[in-house]
């Protein structure tokens, strides 16, 4: 049996990602592996689509490993400027699982179903000491875009690298955007990586949401209130958004009414 309420697919799925509202439906993408009832190397973008996002019905699967791509984990969607439909995906090699690559694919028609790879554009820093990266998230910013990354660091420290864009296609080098010690536990820990960073503003405010990694365990999904500009999160607070590892890879999107919204 099936819930009636929520969307399931034929195989495990996990990662909600690049949730959008356009031309009077909603598309939504997720982490899924068909066929196997367990996470496994192998990852697909799955996709369905429907009216609201309780009447999702399920479509092929957008992404493919292959190409490439020995795995294809979360990322996010973008419409730009332009029109045009743009999937910022993490390419996974199986010899170096934990350190992505951010590469693009373009929409093949206005219905979404087919996409197209193209190049990468957002690779790890250098010479950071960056012991993990993937988990892009695109929004736009004025005329441009910025992108977030969730990273993890050899000393423990996790961060948000952070790149910008005029155009979508070419992104500057990464830098910074905030980092915590997994030493520190006050008022929460946070871990030494994160996944799935986001950052959604809120009346004028700014919510950072971040998934906890910590030596392949998922713990809890945090938040940080503060202040976003130019390209560098000054966290105020800090607080739990979840509790355990049950509601992990939270995505903020903007519904039909531009509302602030978070799936789990």
């Amino acid at each position: 049996m099936r819930p009636q309420f929520h969307f399931t697919a034929a195989g495990w799925i996990n990662d909600p990602h690049g949730i959008t509202y356009a031309d009077g439906e909603y598309h939504s993408f997720f982490q899924y592996v068909p066929g196997s009832t367990s996470w496994d190397l192998g990852c697909h973008w799955g996709h369905a689509s429907g009216v609201d996002l309780f009447s999702l019905r399920e479509l092929s699967p957008a992404l493919s490993p292959g190409d490439g791509d020995d795995d294809i984990w979360s990322g996010a969607l973008m419409v730009g400027h332009d029109d045009v439909p743009r999937i910022f995906y993490t390419s996974v090699s199986a010899d170096q699982p934990a350190v992505g690559r951010v590469r693009v694919a373009h929409a093949d028609g206005p219905d979404w179903v087919q996409w197209t790879k193209g190049p990468v554009v957002a690779t790890a820093p250098t010479a950071t000491g960056i012991t993990a990266f993937r988990d892009p998230m695109v929004a736009a910013d004025g005329s441009g875009w910025r992108m977030l990354v969730g990273a993890g660091f050899e000393n423990g420290v996790a961060g948000v690298v952070g790149y910008s864009s005029s155009d979508g296609e070419t992104w500057s080098d990464g830098s910074l955007v905030v980092s915590r010690s997994g030493a520190e536990v006050d008022p929460v820990w946070s871990g030494s990586m994160w996944e799935c960073p986001q950052i959604i503003e809120v009346d004028g405010h700014h919510a950072l949401i971040l998934s906890v990694w910590d030596d392949d365990v998922l713990h809890d999904v945090l938040y940080s209130l503060g202040t976003y500009e130019r390209g560098v999160f000054s966290p105020r607070t800090w607080g739990r958004l979840s509790f355990g590892p049950s509601l992990y890879a939270a995505t903020a999107f903007r519904d039909r009414q531009d509302r602030a919204c978070v799936m789990f």
